[in-house]
């Protein structure tokens, strides 16, 4: 088993793949999207609500990755 850190308070929730290869999640209690490339390397996407609580995330076919924002009521959208 490997095991990869994340930034304190992150709380990762959903993951799925998405179409450039790389792993996404959701970051519920850091309020953003989290990605950690094919080698490892993390990035992270805040989203522009305060406190949305990101719950739940998808690919879509058209490569694009979408998300629940619990706590904003909204629905989001971003691609790699």
């Amino acid at each position: 088993m490997t095991e990869f850190g994340l930034p304190n308070n992150a709380g990762p929730l959903d993951i799925a793949t998405g179409s450039d290869g790389a792993l996404w999640f959701t970051e519920e209690t850091a309020n953003k999207i989290g990605r950690m490339g094919t080698g490892g390397s993390l990035s992270e996407f805040p989203i522009p609500t305060a406190d949305s609580l990101p719950f739940g995330l998808t690919s879509a076919p058209d490569g694009g990755l979408w998300f629940t924002e619990n706590n904003g009521d909204k629905i989001g959208r971003i691609h790699p």
